[in-house]
């Protein structure tokens, strides 16, 4: 049986799911350039995310099909993602990550892995070339490098905005002014290294810390490779915010984002309250809901920037 869909699979994770499952979906009319994730659950019917829809096709997940896409996305080689799979989730070739849920082996109160796999969700990466350019224009293009905090919901693009705020800044060597940026990329959503090659653009001054904590990390990093910029997604313990102060002492400038929903919400957390106390970031950027929404942005004093 063949693939309707095969000759457009190439570099896409719908080649690791089984052919018949691809072939359901070419037979539903899903494009899937549109697709954004694939979740297949153990007894339930599978499910794609596709233009904004939640897509079912009528056959369900089961413990074959589970285990036959992480054979394909490992290459047979799942016990060299043992690792991985203790973050409850693998990254495969072009940055796409495949999450799991399943049984959890606890070892030294510690997790060791995830056995018996009951549902896998393979989340589409994608690069959008100029999702900071309101970012670039009205903050970096009058203010030059400053401390910038991006404030989003879960899903409303926060990384994609943070990832090409990251690449515009330090692409520009091409106009013979450059800026070095180093990246703690803790959950390797900024980068998605793949065998040590970034599969995302981050821009061609960019270094790249992967799979290391913020706190560590932003030590590390200032000490070794003397950044201009430095970069994390999704700060907001104690920790994190202590690092940040420490990078701010050095001299160095921040982009960080943070999980919110507005920026009032995210003020009244007292974990983080000395961010907004002691002044951290010069500008505050929040997503909205609808990817075509221009964001909301925000000077040290909370002010509109238009």
């Amino acid at each position: 049986m063949e693939s309707k869909i095969s000759e457009k699979v190439m570099n896409n994770p719908v080649f690791i799911l089984p052919l018949e499952i691809q072939t359901s979906i070419g037979e539903k009319g899903i494009d899937i350039d549109d697709i954004r994730e694939i979740r297949v659950r153990n007894g339930s019917r599978i499910a794609i995310i596709a233009s904004g829809r939640e897509l079912f096709l009528e056959e369900k997940g089961n413990v074959k099909i589970i285990n036959s896409i992480l054979e394909n996305a490992t290459g047979h080689s799942m016990y060299a993602y043992e690792e991985a799979l203790r973050n409850g989730y693998i990254t495969i070739k072009g940055g796409h990550r495949i999450g799991v849920a399943g049984q959890v082996v606890i070892e030294n109160e510690k997790v060791k892995t995830i056995k018996n796999i009951s549902s896998v969700n393979i989340r589409f990466a994608r690069q959008v070339y100029g999702a900071a350019e309101a970012v670039i224009k009205k903050v970096i293009g009058r203010k030059g490098i400053v401390n910038i905090l991006i404030i989003s919901p879960p899903g409303y693009g926060k990384t994609t905005l943070l990832r090409d705020l990251i690449r515009q800044v330090s692409g520009r060597e091409k106009n013979e002014h450059y800026t070095n940026v180093s990246v703690i990329d803790e959950r390797g959503e900024l980068a998605a290294m793949y065998k040590g090659v970034p599969q995302n653009d981050l821009g061609s001054c960019t270094d790249i810390l992967d799979g290391c904590s913020k706190r560590e990390g932003m030590m590390m990093l200032i000490r070794t490779m003397t950044p201009d910029v430095l970069c994390v997604d999704e700060i907001g313990l104690a920790d994190d915010v202590e690092a940040l102060r420490y990078v701010l002492n050095c001299g160095c400038n921040i982009f960080a984002s943070i999980h919110g929903t507005s920026l009032e919400e995210v003020i009244k957390r007292p974990v983080i309250e000395s961010i907004f106390v002691e002044k951290m970031f010069d500008v505050y950027v929040v997503l909205r809901k609808k990817a075509d929404d221009a964001p909301v942005i925000y000077d040290e004093k909370f002010h509109l920037i238009g």
